[in-house]
């Protein structure tokens, strides 16, 4: 009954853009299965995250369902001529710098975690840059089918990062930045023993995700990116230190 309804929803309509979060990615196969039946002409899954293409990504367990989705929208590309963009975002900037993401910087306690030493450069997105680059695939809609864009803010590396948030706390009398370092490859170990147990948990997740979005030969750094095409512009430093102030100023 319910994808009566949404396949009726998708009646007439030219593009699907999916949002769904990571406990709802499961869903996805049979909305698409709806809209491709639907006659829908693009699809933009729910990817906005590490590099899928890149075969250290790729490999990962908790990342197949996406790597499924992406197979099955080439298959209804060879089958119907539907279209379908990917893209990718690695980490979520200004989410990574909240209490609910923390990955980058944890305002709310002044904790961050150095992975690897902090020192690689890596490709982060605020989510604001993700809405400005689906529309603009749209805009740019022939030459963003079947495949995936890299988009960035910024890329930079942790202690980059940690710098410019002790530049806009230093003043406010709080707390000093507690680091934290944390092996990567140690993380992914953990994970993929836990999985093999039949693990599902955030731990699970988190330890996969981090080895993508961090360590050094996973793709986490977009060395070729398409913001020149999508018309986006990376961050100066004033704009980067700006957004850390405001995260920094919004979560302690």
């Amino acid at each position: 009954m319910i994808l009566q309804k949404v396949f009726a929803s998708l009646l007439g309509q030219d593009v699907l853009i999916s949002a769904l979060g990571k406990t709802a990615l499961a869903f996805q196969p049979r909305l698409f299965e709806a809209t491709n039946a639907a006659g829908v002409k693009r699809i933009i899954p729910s990817d906005f995250g590490g590099d899928l293409a890149h075969p250290m990504t790729r490999q990962f367990p908790t990342y197949r369902p996406k790597v499924q989705v992406e197979e099955q929208l080439e298959r209804y590309r060879q089958e119907s001529g539907m279209s379908y963009t990917l893209i990718f975002t690695n980490c979520l900037l200004d989410w990574s710098m909240s209490p609910e993401g923390a990955l980058l910087l944890n305002p709310a306690d002044r904790t961050v975690n150095l992975y690897d030493g902090g020192s690689h450069k890596f490709s982060t997105t605020s989510m604001v840059t993700v809405g400005k680059a689906v529309v603009a695939v749209l805009d740019k809609y022939e030459e963003t089918a079947n495949r995936g864009v890299y988009i960035q803010d910024v890329a930079v590396t942790q202690h980059e990062l940690l710098q410019l948030a002790k530049e806009v706390t230093a003043a406010d009398g709080g707390p000093e930045w507690a680091v934290s370092h944390v092996d990567t490859a140690q993380l992914e170990h953990a994970a993929r023993s836990d999985w093999q147990t039949g693990g599902r948990s955030f731990k699970v997740f988190y330890g996969f995700a981090v080895r993508g979005a961090f360590a050094p030969g996973y793709g986490g750094h977009f060395v070729n990116c398409d913001n020149e095409l999508l018309g986006i512009k990376e961050m100066e430093t004033d704009q980067l230190r700006e957004l850390i102030r405001q995260c920094c100023a919004l979560h302690s």
